[in-house]
């Protein structure tokens, strides 16, 4: 039976209520001997056309009793090779777009991959689609977004054995006749495009952007620019109809700086007219790109500056190329503190760009064997922002201390194998949203220390759960031990619980009601079907989770009233570009006008000041919004309200 949000969330309440925050997360601190494990980097970026030949071709499907909020299934169950999509779209008033790569015919290789598409209306899912979207072409890596008026967009890219350059493409929802409009991206690469990241934004909200790398030569491709593998931005004005740019190299994110990007190593937000473009290397700097004036113009920062430019493996460092942070608590002698390759990219209310990403200590010791290793059970969400300077991330969440003794202890010491092998840190695929008031939402997966499985595959290995935290201060503090939404009360067999594993999850950017939309792949066997574990292809679950901020007790200080309130009246409505605010009200309060669309971007503030007992009425000059419907909030002391607006 599914369970209603507030019995789901009784169990936090509690918890919530008396929820400390600070500026560095104490992480649960690791038993030497998982701490000093480490493994060769064997990864390849896997598009889907690699042969499934570990494949049973009589395995079973297994259906497992059903998580409460799936709103689609999978067997292709590789969401992302490191950082994860835009997945999850939130249109306002809880109304919901939900992609994932999809593929069900495990046995034949899944030849029916694609985008799975589903929606909320606000109300509740439609039924789990059988059928990807696209018509002819074989997709993976789907990531959506919306324009101004609400019409759904998906970038995926074209992997298919019957199309010989893999490309970025794009299906646009054709209201008129209930279909999607596909068209591929543009580029003159000769190898073609893979693994995109998308955002839709824009003075009107009908822009695109798009990243994705060439597609290196281990995939087919060639190298470009002076890379294997180059980092390109691409951008629509028109909803997709045209590309005015296209292949644009990223300054600093080029051959200056790095000898190739790997799959999926990259995110980007859009806000507006702000544009961010983070690049998470592992032997190279963590940066960010930031355009304040839609992608025409750039400016990169370092979030995490690796002792080395254009570090080639085998090339070794020594102790005096390593930092403080390095040495600190490093797993072994010269190993170097870096990105995991998964994170995520914010642009908050005020237009100040958030960076979080997995840590991952590397060591290239052996200097003759043309690889180097990683340290697969050390984690930790480093996080950044504009105010902070360069390279000077701190930790905000990361592995919990589930028992209370003081350590994250591991169930087996035969191997580093003791998770799932996605190739990243125990804290990787990060995502990230921002409410109204300006709160800053991150959630991540994590590797749990109380619950695994003994016959997992290749060995004994914990699961992953998915953990929520939050800042009210813009990043200044966070919650001193984040929430575990793999629980009891949000799903609907709590039974099932200790044998979860719940990865790639995909915040929904936009909180703009009293909801946080979050969803993420759920499945019982720890790693995946498609790299090197090799599991069974069973069921995978598309989850969707929906907390009421109110009852989670981190944010709602501000009291929604009716417009009533304020006898407030917005003339003329509809406007044609000017309109009158007119409000009243006891006492003296300050107050600030906000104009937002109906994403919950915001397109124009007007802060009044401490206005005292009165009728106030004010102009606001909006002729430069584009046709559509908004909202106006109007924020009195610690009472809000908010009235629709549309523009002619």
């Amino acid at each position: 039976m599914r369970k209603s949000l507030l019995t789901s969330f009784c169990f936090l309440f509690s918890l919530v209520l008396s929820a400390q925050f600070s500026s560095e997360f104490k992480q649960a601190k690791l038993t030497d001997a998982a701490k000093i494990k480490a493994v060769k980097v064997q990864k390849i970026g896997l598009t889907g056309m690699e042969d499934p030949g570990h494949l049973n071709p009589n395995l079973p499907l297994n259906d497992r009793t059903e998580p409460a909020e799936a709103f689609g299934t999978t067997t292709y169950d590789l969401q992302s090779n490191n950082s994860t999509q835009n997945r999850l779209y939130n249109h306002g008033g809880n109304k919901l777009t939900g992609v994932w790569t999809m593929g069900l015919d495990a046995v034949s290789g899944w030849p029916d991959r694609g985008t799975g598409v589903n929606t909320n209306d606000g109300t509740g899912w439609g039924p789990p689609p059988t059928v990807r979207i696209e018509q002819v072409v074989r997709t993976g890596w789907p990531a959506v977004g919306a324009l101004d008026d609400g019409t759904p967009v998906i970038v995926s890219h074209i992997s298919d054995g019957a199309v010989p350059i893999s490309v970025l493409h794009l299906a646009k929802w054709h209201e008129p006749s209930g279909t999607w409009i596909e068209t591929d991206i543009p580029t003159n690469n000769a190898g073609g495009m893979l693994w995109p990241r998308m955002a839709t934004g824009g003075p009107d909200g009908n822009s695109i952007h798009v990243i994705g790398i060439t597609t290196p030569t281990g995939n087919g491709g060639n190298e470009y620019a002076g890379m294997n593998g180059h980092l390109l931005y691409n951008r629509s004005t028109d909803g997709g109809d045209s590309w005015d740019l296209t292949d644009i190299i990223i300054p600093g994110m080029d051959s200056t700086k790095y000898l190739n990007t790997t799959a999926d190593s990259y995110n980007i937000d859009v806000d507006g007219e702000n544009v961010a473009i983070a690049f998470f290397d592992d032997l190279g700097d963590v940066l960010v790109s930031k355009s304040t004036d839609n992608g025409t113009t750039w400016t990169t920062s370092i979030v995490r500056d690796f002792p080395i430019d254009k570090y080639v493996v085998d090339q070794g460092w020594t102790i005096d190329d390593l930092t403080y942070q390095d040495t600190v608590n490093s797993p072994a002698v010269n190993s170097v503190l870096s990105s995991d390759q998964t994170g995520e990219v914010l642009i908050d209310r005020d237009g100040l760009v958030h960076v979080w990403y997995g840590e991952m200590y590397y060591a290239d010791d052996d200097l003759t064997d043309g690889s180097f290793s990683f340290f697969p059970l050390i984690g930790g969400i480093r996080y950044w922002n504009e105010t902070h300077g360069e390279d000077s991330s701190r930790v905000v969440s990361g592995l919990l201390d589930s028992d209370g003794n003081g350590t994250f202890d591991l169930a087996g010491t035969a191997s580093a194998a003791l998770a799932g092998n996605y190739f990243t840190s125990a804290t990787p695929f990060i995502s990230a949203g921002v409410d109204l008031n300006n709160n800053i939402y991150m959630t991540h997966s994590a590797l749990v220390e109380n619950y695994w499985k003994e016959d997992a595959n290749p060995t004994l290995q914990h699961y992953h759960h998915i953990y929520l935290t939050v800042s009210q201060d813009g990043g200044a503090t966070w919650l001193d031990d984040p929430i575990d939404v793999v629980a009891p009360g949000l799903v609907d067999d709590d039974d099932l619980i200790p044998a979860m594993e719940a990865v790639y999850p995909s915040m929904a950017r936009d909180i703009n009601s009293e909801q946080l939309h979050l969803s993420y792949q759920l499945d019982f066997e720890p790693g995946t079907a498609l790299g090197s574990d090799s599991d069974p292809a069973e069921t995978n679950f598309i989850y969707h989770l929906a907390y009421d901020l109110v009852d989670l007790g981190i944010v709602g200080t501000e009291e929604t009233v009716a417009p009533e309130t304020f006898n407030m009246n917005l003339s003329p409505n509809p406007a044609e570009g000017n309109v009158n605010v007119s409000f009243e009200f006891e006492g003296s309060k300050q107050t600030t006008i906000r104009v937002m669309n109906m994403v919950g971007q915001e397109v124009a503030t007007f802060e009044k000041g401490n206005l005292t007992t009165g009728k106030h009425s004010y102009q606001l000059d909006l002729n430069y919004l584009s046709s559509g419907l908004y909202m106006v909030s109007l924020k009195a002391g610690d009472q809000i309200s908010t009235k629709k607006l549309l523009i002619k």
